[in-house]
């Protein structure tokens, strides 16, 4: 099954960036706060560390975890492809 994901083409791998990106179109334009619960420490410790730096600005907070899945992504791609899955 994990076949499906092995990909070694660059232009799929940009189409799925620029496909997740309208996708999320909505929530980049009018971003929703982010909230971080109690038992997740590192997710509220990184977002109070770019709330110093950024502000509270939710459209930034959401691109980043729009680029954060899609690296995440990339690493899967090329975990799928050194072992051969």
């Amino acid at each position: 099954m994990l076949k499906l994901f092995r990909t070694t083409s660059p232009y799929a791998v940009i189409a799925l960036l620029i496909l997740s990106l309208f996708l999320k179109l909505g929530y980049l334009i009018h971003a929703p706060k982010i909230v971080s619960f109690q038992d997740q420490i590192l997710w509220s410790e990184f977002s109070k560390g770019f709330h110093f730096i950024f502000g509270e600005s939710a459209f930034l907070m959401t691109f980043l975890a729009i680029i954060n899945i899609f690296l995440q992504s990339l690493f899967f791609n090329k975990i799928s492809r050194d072992f051969k899955l």
